[in-house]
């Protein structure tokens, strides 16, 4: 017996010295080769601390392990620093999964501890970006805008090099085939267009009337590209498509022309001669003017009014005449809107119209009839009014002046028939492709909106004039500087100034109108009169405050601790919410968790934000709301506009939570300041209201409404920035 205690002592003994010179062995080849043995350095590490777990216990062995230890944390250490330097997805993942699969037992490096936490949260951030750069070029193949995936594929490309998000290669390959498709169908409409044109008027007339293959094969082709331009959709197609449609039309006609023509003049060279000319020379429809807006009396039936389609004035601070179920208001959306069937990512006129309608989707009938730009389609929404969508044209893509007046006088007309052949009563009005639509024309369009809707009118019947006159035409225009100049340019709209109008008496159908009630004139435009609504409505409800959000400013006191009626926002970080760490954050955050003692956020918090700029409001009972929202990285922008655009995003979706909560008070804080805020550090305060008054003005009728009722406080923590914000304030104008 006691010749098998010894054996085993001495095998014990071999055990503890064997792995400790396993272990100094790989610490010395670690030395020697790096980053290249870190495989071998961690299997002898398990190795001896298996053995330490069996109580071979030494002072030699437990130096090693610690040694061991310390080596391994600082390859760690210096790869993640190198990572995050270069800030390139595939290294951060690299580095990062390596780290947190080192299981070496409890480590004591808190260095390394912060390093992987920075890797994580830098990892979701680039994940962010490589999910909106999906969602941008995805949403540009699907509208199919040269313009739109250009700047998608551009912004993409450029972070897929600089931080290998790989995951954007087939996104960008897709969006290039799709811009090379639609260069092709361009380039091929106006070749095919211009062939046809070219041999229409080059080919002789017998041989055309013989039928001339040449100008059937370039009719034919023409075709079949307008077909495919068509399928395709894209709205940059759409002015080659109209050319290409009003070639192929002026040659049937052409044709149809030398039909009629061989038939009835071939008895009599004279007679033949003789209809030619006069056939070829009197002027076509296409070729007839429009007739100016002057010398049209029909417009004094249109009623100028200083307030938008849904009622709201200058300022949209107050209805002043919101629409009843029997008004019928005019839609100028755009053609990219509608084959997305989005409306909910509409802005300016048509936005406020959706969100105030509540509609998601378009009623599919309005899909199917609204084709091309002009097109109009009436449609009566349960409870709320009438609405005419009209596509509105894009004036960008031509610089003839006759061409944009024939097009807006189709869309008018369009509109005017819609409106006639509903219930509907009155007819809201609005100027039809204004805005950046107008291009060229933008300085013209007053002046032009009026001709093509003299000319509109001028194309009705004598029993469509007639219904007109028993109901109500109005121009709703909600800008001043609108106002100003469209009462300029129309002296015989109702309720101007008549007496520049030409001497005579106006033409109006040879019976009576029924009598309606007189319509209130808006009366002449004078800037005194209309000065008090000039200001923004975030100006009547954004209080200034020299303290945080938790009521304590930089020099101590506090001011007004917040309770359970008060929302305060929190500028979260995307990285430590989906990290759940809130005991990690600093600065305004950090500050906000220690009051409220939070150690984990709340599974609502984590579900809700997902991507920059989402904003979830929640009631921490006992203490008070706060809403959760993730801070914008302004560093990652492609530039200022791109900054405003994401500030506005956080803003709109912090007021939505706030208006719908029980909260009476908002405060808030300046959402991407700091490190966050990058290049745009000093503009911040400027873009911090502007995105601020545009996330009011994308709200819903609704919700501006609840808003009036509360109070909303920009809560300034460090006391020489209240001056540089309380100027910004006093500066940014708001359209």
């Amino acid at each position: 017996g006691l010749h098998a205690l010894v054996k085993e002592a001495r095998k014990l003994a071999s055990d503890l010295k064997s792995h400790s010179r396993l272990l100094g062995d790989a610490i010395t080849k670690f030395e020697r080769l790096g980053a290249s043995s870190l495989k071998v350095l961690k299997e002898a590490v398990a190795a001896t601390r298996n053995a330490h777990f069996k109580n071979l216990n030494g002072n030699t062995l437990t130096s090693c392990i610690k040694n061991a230890d310390g080596y391994i944390d600082r390859i760690l250490k210096d790869k993640l620093s190198t990572a995050l330097k270069e800030d390139r997805m595939n290294s951060l993942t690299e580095a990062h999964a390596e780290a947190t699969r080192a299981d070496l037992g409890q480590r004591q490096d808190k260095h390394l501890g912060e390093l992987i936490t920075l890797a994580n949260e830098r990892i979701w951030v680039l994940r962010q970006l490589e999910e909106r750069h999906k969602n941008e070029l995805q949403r540009a193949v699907k509208e199919r805008k040269l313009e739109q995936i250009n700047k998608a594929a551009e912004g993409a490309t450029r972070d897929l090099e600089d931080m290998a998000l790989t995951e954007l290669e087939p996104f960008i390959k897709t969006a290039h085939e799709v811009r090379e498709q639609i260069k092709d169908l361009q380039t091929n409409l106006s070749q095919h267009t211009e062939h046809l044109n070219k041999a229409d008027t080059l080919t002789c007339d017998s041989r055309l009337c013989q039928g001339d293959p040449t100008v059937d094969n370039a009719s034919e082709s023409l075709k079949t590209w307008i077909t495919r331009a068509e399928e395709d959709g894209s709205p940059d197609l759409q002015d080659r498509l109209d050319r290409a449609r009003d070639a192929t039309k002026a040659h049937k006609e052409r044709q149809d022309r030398w039909w009629w023509c061989k038939r009835l003049c071939c008895g009599s060279i004279c007679g033949s001669m003789f209809l030619l000319v006069v056939y070829f020379c009197l002027p076509t429809a296409s070729s007839r003017t429009v007739p100016s807006a002057l010398q049209e009396p029909l417009l004094a039936h249109v009623v100028l009014k200083d307030y938008g389609v849904l009622g709201y004035g200058a300022a949209n601070t107050v209805v002043l005449h919101p629409p009843i179920q029997s008004t019928a208001i005019v839609d100028p959306t755009g053609m990219g809107v509608l084959r997305a069937n989005d409306p909910g990512s509409s802005a300016g006129a048509s936005g406020a119209i959706y969100r105030e309608l509540g509609i998601s989707q378009f009623p599919s009938e309005v899909i199917n009839d609204l084709k091309h730009e002009g097109d109009a389609i009436i449609h009566d929404y349960p409870g709320k009014f009438f609405v005419i969508h009209v596509v509105s044209p894009d004036l960008r893509s031509s610089q003839n002046a006759d061409w944009v007046l024939e097009r807006l006088a189709l869309s008018y007309s369009n509109v005017l028939d819609e409106f006639l052949k509903s219930d509907a009563q009155n007819l809201r009005l609005l100027p039809i492709s204004g805005g950046m639509l107008a291009g060229s024309f933008l300085d013209m369009l007053p002046r032009m909106t009026f001709e093509a809707l003299s000319s509109s009118l001028s194309r009705l019947g004598e029993g469509q004039r007639q219904e007109l006159f028993g109901k109500t035409v109005e121009m709703c225009l909600n800008s001043h500087d609108e106002f100003a100049s469209f009462s300029a340019d129309c002296v015989l709209c109702s309720g101007q100034n008549t007496s520049r109008a030409p001497p005579g008496p106006f033409l109006v159908p040879s019976t009576q109108p029924p009598q309606r009630a007189p319509t209130t004139s808006p009366g002449p435009y004078t800037p005194e009169s209309l000065a008090p609504a000039l200001q923004p409505p975030m100006h009547l409800l954004l209080e200034l405050k020299a303290y945080g959000v938790l009521g304590i400013g930089e020099q101590g006191g506090p001011a007004q601790p917040p309770n359970e009626d008060i929302a305060i926002v929190d500028p979260a970080g995307l990285g430590i919410v989906q990290a759940n760490r809130p005991t990690m954050a600093g600065g305004a955050s950090g500050a906000i968790y220690r009051a409220i003692g939070l150690q984990s956020f709340p599974d609502e918090v984590v579900r809700g934000l997902r991507n920059t700029a989402d904003a979830v409001i929640m009631l921490y009972p006992g203490k008070f709301y706060v809403v959760h929202v993730a801070s914008p990285d302004l560093r990652q922008v492609a530039g200022r506009d791109d900054a405003i655009s994401t500030l506005t995003q956080a803003y709109h979706n912090v007021l939505s939570e706030f208006a719908g909560s029980q909260a009476q008070s908002l405060r808030m804080l300046p959402i991407s300041g700091g490190i966050f805020s990058g290049e745009f550090y000093g503009d911040l305060p400027r873009m911090t209201f502007i995105a601020l008054f545009k996330a009011f003005g994308l709200l819903g009728l609704t919700q501006q409404g609840q808003l009036q009722s509360k109070a909303v406080e920009m809560c300034i923590f460090v006391a020489a920035d209240y001056q540089v914000y309380e100027s910004a304030l006093q500066s940014v104008e708001v359209g």
